[in-house]
């Protein structure tokens, strides 16, 4: 998902995640945004790695 996504947005994420003079619902909606990128990269890592096990790659 990480590299899909440009890298221009993703700092823009990670700076509205911490910057206490935008609205709080924006440094919510930022850091959900970024918690569910984490989340689905390391969940498609776990899944390739099941797949590599399964298929003996």
């Amino acid at each position: 998902m990480r590299d899909i996504l440009d890298p221009a947005k993703l700092a823009e994420l990670k700076a509205d995640a911490e910057n206490p003079l935008i609205p709080p619902s924006r440094r919510v909606a930022a850091r959900l945004a970024l918690r569910e990128l984490r989340e689905g990269g390391a969940e498609a890592a776990e899944l390739a790695r099941m797949r590599r096990a399964l298929l003996g790659d």
